[in-house]
């Protein structure tokens, strides 16, 4: 995938599938989703240019694991449902 330069069909099916689970009733607020596509970093200031695994890019997978981790804590911070 390329972030948000991405066109292939089937990666952009995939990417619709991923973001809709955090909508599915029985998960509402108990699930995110967190979009990562502005995460995405050229080969051209990456360590590797295999156009998977993100590059092989630190800031990357930093960025990814912040937003992740400020989702957790939205979710934590929510009172669970009864």
């Amino acid at each position: 995938m390329s972030g948000v330069e991405e066109k292939h069909p089937r990666a952009l099916s995939l990417m619709k599938a991923q973001a809709a689970v955090a909508e599915y009733p029985e998960f509402r607020g108990t699930v995110a989703f967190v979009g990562t596509k502005a995460f995405w970093r050229d080969k051209d200031v990456s360590p590797t240019g295999q156009a998977y695994h993100w590059n092989t890019n630190a800031e990357t997978y930093y960025l990814i694991g912040e937003a992740m981790g400020h989702a957790m804590k939205k979710l934590c911070a929510k009172k669970p449902a009864e």
